[in-house]
Parts: structure tokens; C-alpha cells; sequence
């Protein structure tokens, strides 16, 4: 049910190793969600519905991740 992630929403979990979405159209999304404080990629995995992770991928701010998306079976 999120339609929206807000930038800096894991600014500082250095530690986050996982992201699971399950929403099968990539929600909105503001720059650097998935950075740490120096704006640097987290190294962590996103994981979506199988069949929205070409989509994920292409969409605005969520291609910056797209070596990070994963496929899931929710």
C-alpha cells in the first residue's frame, strides 16, 4: 500500500542488507532512499514481485538500484 518513498528513509542503516517490495508497480520514489550519509550506494539487495523487476528497474530513481533488484516470490 505505499505509494511513496521519501528520500533519506535509510539514511545511516549502513547494515541493511535486505529490502523486500512487494508492490508489483514501483511505488514513487525521491533520490538517494537506498544511500548512506556520504550518498554512496548501500550494498544491499531489493527484492520484488518476479514479474515487476524489469519494470523496477526502469523506473525514475529505481534504475539507480538496478543491479540491486532482485526477483522474489512473494
Amino acid at each position: 500500500s505505499i505509494k511513496q518513498i521519501d528520500s533519506k528513509v535509510f539514511e545511516g542503516c549502513t547494515n541493511l542488507k535486505k529490502v523486500y517490495v512487494k508492490a508489483t508497480t514501483p511505488p514513487k520514489m525521491s533520490f538517494w532512499v537506498f544511500t548512506d550519509n556520504e550518498h554512496k550506494n548501500l550494498n544491499c539487495k531489493i527484492y520484488v514481485p518476479f514479474e515487476s523487476v524489469e519494470e523496477y528497474k526502469k523506473a525514475k530513481n529505481w534504475s539507480t538500484y538496478a543491479d540491486q533488484i532482485e526477483g522474489y516470490n512473494f
